[in-house]
């Protein structure tokens, strides 16, 4: 017998689409919630952390990714210095 089910059968990714737009393709969500963590994380060397991400984000979806590479590289090198230098 069979019986419908009022679940979605919609795929995961799609609350990542909501939260960021569905314009936004998979390489540059990822890009997006790794400058979100490293936002996080480092958050105490950044004036506007959300201003930050909500720019990125704007840009992302008007199809410009060079403001999201250029924080992603600026937070990654930061990152990098700190791990050198022991202070995380």
């Amino acid at each position: 017998m069979y019986y419908s089910s009022h679940y979605s059968h919609a795929p995961a990714f799609q609350q990542d689409d909501q939260r960021y737009g569905t314009r936004l393709s998979r390489v540059t969500r990822l890009k997006i919630e790794e400058l979100e963590r490293l936002l996080i994380k480092y958050k105490e060397y950044f004036h506007d952390v959300n201003e930050i991400f909500k720019w990125t984000v704007s840009w992302a979806n008007k199809g410009d990714d060079r403001y999201l590479d250029e924080k992603l590289a600026v937070v990654r090198n930061l990152d990098k210095r700190l791990k050198m230098k022991g202070v995380i």
